[in-house]
């Protein structure tokens, strides 16, 4: 469902749920009394009854990869190395090996597209990735710019990450 989500399409159908709570002729999926909202029906092809599950808005999406390009490609390329010492595997590359997520495509359709590592943060823009923020106690230019294949944008000075992600213990985020 994810996948049909994030191509924008008008749903997914399947056969998975058919009369069970999920099929709308029993529950609908429906958990409790406050759920009124109408969230799967059953559609006909080929004469064999599926389920159109519609769908709904995704404010956040974690994706991971090995390296980002310059241009906002993820690749998953070198899964098996381990690295040892800082500098043998860039994460951020002139070029990935293969796209196996297009960040300008992404970005093109109105999402908006971040890089978060343990160091920083960068937003994907129209001319490429801009350094947004940087983790406490990381010197900049020597533990991220100076590790990556291509010059960032830096538009502004970059704020601090949030310490709470760095800790060992919940964060309470709240709505």
């Amino acid at each position: 469902m994810f996948r049909d989500i994030a191509a924008g399409k008008p749903g997914t159908i399947t056969h998975v749920g058919l009369e069970t709570y999920v099929d709308p002729r029993i529950e609908g999926g429906k958990v409790n009394k406050k759920t009124t909202e109408e969230l799967v029906e059953v559609v006909r092809f080929d004469d064999q009854d599926y389920l159109r599950y519609k769908h709904f808005d995704i404010d956040v999406c974690l994706i991971r990869g090995t390296t980002a390009d310059e241009f906002g490609n993820i690749s998953m390329e070198q899964e098996g190395l381990k690295v040892i010492r800082e500098g043998k595997a860039k994460k951020f590359v002139k070029k990935v090996e293969q796209v196996t997520f297009s960040g300008n495509y992404a970005r093109k359709k109105g999402t908006e597209v971040f890089y978060v590592s343990e160091r920083c943060v960068l937003k994907l823009g129209e001319k490429g990735l801009h350094l947004i923020e940087i983790a406490p106690g990381i010197d900049m230019q020597k533990d991220v710019i100076d590790l990556m294949d291509f010059k960032p944008i830096i538009e502004t000075q970059p704020k601090l990450m949030n310490p709470r992600i760095f800790m060992d213990r919940p964060m309470e985020v709240k709505d």
